[in-house]
């Protein structure tokens, strides 16, 4: 019993912590619709998928989330109230809707990122197109004034 409320308690932390990413990512989608921008920057963007990955690793990769523990296989006769605990405590469940959430702020996330590239990508097309235009500009002024002078 105490592996299955090691996990569930190892999964309110996770969930607490998807749960605040949630709450303070969730009026940038609402920014970007009323503003057609958003306040973050590419850094911030990127920290935050960051610690969306931490989360998401935490829950797939680095915790017995997903497995019967180890103990189990050497102690065959204790995983039947194990599965019991887990059942009862609804684990599969909740790995299954707290993945769900973090796909949700994944794409989220991903949308306010390929934003902030587009921003960024137009910026420096601008740039692009005013460095032509000075170009041109010092062009025509050696052409017309400084080339007949010399």
């Amino acid at each position: 019993i105490s592996f299955a409320i090691a996990q569930s308690t190892k999964l309110s932390v996770l969930e607490s912590s998807v749960e605040d990413t949630f709450e303070s990512t969730r009026i940038y989608p609402q920014e970007l619709a009323d503003t057609g921008h958003i306040s973050l920057s590419q850094t911030e963007v990127s920290k935050m998928i960051g610690q969306l990955f931490i989360v998401r690793s935490s829950v797939n990769l680095e915790s017995d989330m997903l497995s019967t523990p180890d103990f189990f296989w050497e102690n065959d006769e204790w995983e039947p109230i194990y599965r019991h605990a887990s059942k009862y405590l609804e684990i599969d469940t909740r790995v299954s809707v707290l993945n769900k959430r973090l796909e949700v702020l994944a794409g989220m996330l991903e949308m306010l990122k390929d934003q902030l590239e587009v921003r960024h990508a137009t910026r420096l097309e601008w740039i692009i197109i005013w460095l032509i235009v000075a170009e041109v500009g010092l062009q025509v002024v050696w052409n017309i004034l400084i080339h007949d002078i010399l």
